[in-house]
């Protein structure tokens, strides 16, 4: 396990997949408290890097501008690795889905979803990635929570649980989603 930090100073969101990326790390999981303007909002969250037009358009705009060099029998290397890329990015949203549900049922908390995003954070990253919202501070319940350290332990608990259930899964199946 690799932390972004060991301390309360700020690490920028794109350096902290950057810091994931660099170590080789399987999967990405970024935690954070949540906060909302509704007062009465609560609940444990979990979000993947979602599938947004810019994808597409860049796989497109690939595939358009390879079309010359596929007419000649050989497809462009760019062609070829955006193939690839896209690829890889369907089956990391896959498996971040499936860790994120991985979590979720493990936890013994109020639980709102797991949802899509384009989060900076989760954007750079080239494995698995999910941020999960540990409950809402703007929530004066969640928040006291929160600041238990006993709670927090039992979520951190709750958290690994579902990594390890995710995991054996993982291996199980040979690294395939369903």
């Amino acid at each position: 396990m690799i932390l972004t930090r060991d301390s309360d100073n700020f690490v920028t969101l794109s350096r902290r997949s950057e810091i994931a990326n660099r170590s080789g790390a399987d999967l990405f999981i970024s935690i954070h408290a949540n906060a909302s303007k509704t007062k009465r909002l609560k609940g444990f969250e979990i979000y993947y890097l979602s599938e947004a037009l810019d994808d597409t358009a860049r796989a497109t705009h690939a595939a358009k501008n390879g079309s010359i060099e596929a007419q000649k029998g050989r497809p462009s290397s760019f062609v070829v690795n955006t193939i690839l890329w896209d690829l890889e990015l369907t089956e990391d949203r896959r498996n971040a889905i499936e860790l994120g549900n991985s979590i979720l049922d493990t936890m013994d908390v109020a639980k709102r979803d797991i949802k899509s995003a384009r989060f900076i954070v989760l954007k750079g990253s080239r494995m698995p990635a999910i941020l999960i919202e540990g409950g809402y501070i703007s929530n004066k319940e969640e928040c006291a929570e929160l600041g238990s350290e006993e709670y927090r332990a039992k979520i951190a608990d709750e958290i690994a649980t579902g990594i390890l259930r995710y995991k054996r899964k993982y291996e199980s199946s040979g690294g395939f989603t369903d």
